[in-house]
């Protein structure tokens, strides 16, 4: 049987708060925040968590159109930048 040490229901509290973090974590939440809903609700608190804390959305891919227009001006950046280089040296 368990014991009931104060040593028992520390550590289960400690534990239930690192569980809390980690629901925390897989959410994309606070660690901080996960650790002091788990510690001090329990299982609970690690409801609150998975329920409070909605995913990161992923972040947009970037249109092909904004991609090829910044191509193009790399393009002309680098052909403009080849023309002053070939007049310094002529010069």
């Amino acid at each position: 049987m368990i014991d009931d040490s104060p040593y028992v229901y520390a550590i289960a509290i400690v534990v239930c708060g690192v569980i809390g973090a980690a629901v925390a974590q897989m959410k994309q939440g606070s660690l901080w925040q996960g650790f002091c809903w788990g510690f001090v609700l329990g299982p609970i608190g690690w409801i609150i968590v998975a329920v409070a804390f909605k995913p990161a959305p992923a972040p947009a891919s970037p249109n092909e159109d904004d991609i090829a227009a910044k191509m193009y001006r790399a393009r002309e950046l680098a052909r403009k930048l080849e023309v002053a280089r070939h007049k310094e040296g002529s010069l």
